[in-house]
């Protein structure tokens, strides 16, 4: 497929509708009828358990040669469940709607019963980013980042509030050490953590607003803006006092088109090659994957942090959820078309 990196940042290179065909024969394994919104859903990460939410349950699921078996389901409470997050190496997961955060143990998911919880009196939670390395939990709560540290109970360590509206995005780089933001306000913030407690080092301003900012590695994010034709891609640059530089633009189809709900999703895992059953060497693939207006797109993060397009899965709406694997192989998606939780064997080039 064709590569969408474009050195030249004078033209935008486009993903067309003739690239986004897929050439590969990927496989619908399972079809599991969910009349219920699904807003938010994952893997944990040996991929043996899945979580989505479906109006106001959290239902858990067995994953096991690519087919989902129902486990149990729990009530968060009266209102749409709008995130989902495995913590703690996948020992817990954590459920939240609008002023409040349920924390559920794997071992004690058929009790129905989570373990603590965390609400907001005044305020309401926007988005979440998860650092298992750091043992934390980032949120944004209307305008102002709080940041959750485990220490037999989750406490509150840390406020940073600077931005002037929401925040509707979080993203952790590849090692957990820097964090960036997007609000209202149409800035993103560039955190870097000093000793336990994290500072502002950067503020770009940008043009849209949009609630894709995502990191791919350490050293590289992308960001869609809500209607732009344009995916922006930001790079550190070493030898520019440490800074985010706007790198390059990739033109893409949903220009115009409501993308304020879209998502999108980075994983890197192992590749191990062997020759007669000894183990060769083992190497890292990264993917990307992100919604594009109907479409789901997939991506290979490669050398440079160049995106090479892969294959696009395409639905008959817009309202689509989706998780990938952490290995690579399966994507479940739910869509408001066929109101289905659907099981995808994914095939690569």
């Amino acid at each position: 497929m064709g590569n969408f990196t474009q050195r030249n940042k004078k033209n935008a290179q486009k993903i067309s509708n003739s690239q986004k065909i897929s050439r590969f024969q990927n496989e619908f394994l399972q079809f599991i009828k969910q009349d219920e919104r699904c807003r938010t859903m994952q893997f944990n990460k040996n991929n043996s358990i899945f979580i989505a939410s479906c109006g106001d349950l959290v239902k858990v699921f067995y994953f096991k040669y690519g087919a989902l078996s129902f486990l149990q389901q729990m009530k968060h409470n009266q209102l749409s469940v709008t995130f989902l997050s495995f913590v703690r190496n996948s020992q817990y997961f954590m459920s939240c709607c609008d002023q409040q955060i349920k924390f559920w143990s794997i071992n004690g998911i058929n009790n129905q019963k989570f373990i603590t919880k965390v609400y907001q009196n005044e305020r309401h939670y926007s988005c979440f980013a998860i650092s298992d390395k750091n043992q934390l939990v980032v949120a944004g709560i209307e305008n102002r980042i709080q940041f959750l540290y485990e220490d037999n109970q989750w406490k509150v360590y840390q406020y940073i509030e600077n931005h002037n509206d929401w925040i509707y995005n979080l993203s952790f780089n590849e090692s957990e050490n820097i964090l960036i933001s997007f609000g209202g306000d149409y800035k993103i913030s560039i955190m870097q953590k000093f000793n336990r407690f994290w500072k502002i080092i950067q503020i770009i301003n940008v043009d849209g607003f949009g609630n894709q900012a995502t990191f791919i590695g350490d050293d590289t994010f992308i960001f869609h803006p809500w209607c732009s034709k344009y995916m922006f891609q930001y790079i550190l640059k070493q030898e520019n006092n440490q800074i985010f530089c706007l790198s390059n633009k990739i033109l893409m189809d949903g220009e115009g088109d409501l993308c304020n709900l879209c998502f999108s999703q980075y994983i890197m895992y192992g590749l191990q090659k062997y020759q007669q059953q000894i183990q060769l060497k083992q190497s890292q693939k990264r993917l990307l994957i992100k919604q594009d207006m109907n479409s789901i797109l997939i991506f290979q993060v490669i050398e440079n942090q160049e995106l090479q397009f892969q294959q696009s899965l395409i639905f008959q709406s817009i309202q689509i959820q989706a998780s990938m694997s952490n290995d690579g192989k399966y994507l479940i998606t739910w869509d408001e078309s066929s109101r289905n939780i659907q099981v995808i064997s994914i095939e690569y080039h």
